[in-house]
């Protein structure tokens, strides 16, 4: 098993829209309506992934990492500067999803260590990232990581407004790696 852990390409744009869909399909389903879920389709991602691959190749201004095991890719980490200014945190993770059958098998800490790399490389300290309220196994991984819990808020999807909870690393120096 060939492990490959490198910076997003634009011919990756499937592979990562498939872990998206998979991963939300496994991840979500009983915390986010069905309908939703449902109604998430492979072409749809494919193409929201390809225009930000180029939005970050063109500008840099943000990260797209994903991880492959014998040429499949199987997770990918995303993020940049904060989106909100509102926290006190300089950089976001603001995607980390890993197929299901590759979950606690040492790629979610991989991506990790990649995207605080990449923050610190831009001179980013700190960072935050959120994480649906209910998917435990996310928050014990952020937890685990050294993640403190900072708040909560609500996000819209599809519909229906979710809680989603906060959790933060104020020194990336420290990350817990």
């Amino acid at each position: 098993m060939q492990i490959i852990l490198r910076e997003a390409t634009a011919s990756d744009a499937r592979g990562i829209a498939r872990v998206h869909v998979e991963s939300w399909k496994t991840t979500y389903r009983g915390l986010i309506a069905d309908e939703y879920i449902d109604s998430i389709f492979y072409a749809d991602r494919e193409q929201l992934w390809a225009k930000l691959i180029n939005f970050y190749e063109e500008t840099k201004q943000g990260f797209l990492f994903v991880a492959s095991v014998d040429d499949e890719i199987v997770g990918f980490v995303s993020g940049g500067r904060s989106r909100d200014d509102s926290w006190e945190f300089e950089g976001e993770v603001t995607g980390l999803y890993i197929l299901k059958q590759y979950q606690r098998m040492g790629f979610g800490r991989r991506l990790m260590n990649a995207a605080v790399s990449r923050l610190l490389e831009a001179g980013v300290s700190s960072m935050s990232i959120w994480v649906l309220e209910g998917n435990d196994n996310a928050i014990k991984f952020y937890e685990r990581l050294g993640g403190r819990r900072i708040g909560t808020t609500q996000r819209k999807v599809g519909n229906k407004f979710y809680t989603v909870i906060g959790y933060g690393w104020d020194d990336l120096q420290a990350f817990s790696r």
